[in-house]
């Protein structure tokens, strides 16, 4: 993913990641696509209090598992960075949720999310709801 813009496969695939992550039981606090203003590069910020419960290593081993389980993403796992969920990145994140509450990713143009210094961002939505898209398709499986 080289590229400087943001296109909707990677915005879909992201989602894609964060469902099968909640499927998986991994939390997930807050995400989204992040360009910094110092890199060429998006990353997908995975925010997860997994980090502060289990130690950073053992949360990004679990996240970068669960995605290689999935086929035919652009998201990759040298595409990821996993943040605690009190990362000032995450606090952020989630407050801008809180504030902008929306039911897709929603494009952001701030200046900074915590310490970052952003271009651009595509925030998701926050994880309940994601659960709650999640939740009736669970339901038309069951017998």
């Amino acid at each position: 993913m080289a590229q400087t813009t943001l296109v909707g496969q990677e915005i879909d695939d992201g989602q894609k990641v964060l469902a099968h992550l909640a499927a998986a039981h991994i939390d997930v606090s807050a995400a989204a696509w992040i360009k910094a203003e110092d890199s060429s590069r998006w990353h997908l910020y995975i925010a997860s209090k997994t980090v502060e419960e289990k130690g950073w290593d053992d949360a990004y081993m679990k996240i970068d598992a669960e995605i290689r389980q999935l086929q035919d993403l652009w998201v990759e796992s040298d595409n990821v960075k996993v943040i605690g969920a009190t990362n000032p990145i995450a606090r952020d994140l989630i407050a801008y949720q809180s504030k902008h509450p929306k039911r897709i990713p929603s494009r952001f143009w701030g200046y900074r999310l915590g310490t970052l210094d952003v271009e651009e961002a595509f925030i998701y939505p926050p994880p309940s709801f994601l659960e709650s898209q999640r939740a009736p398709a669970a339901k038309a499986d069951a017998p």
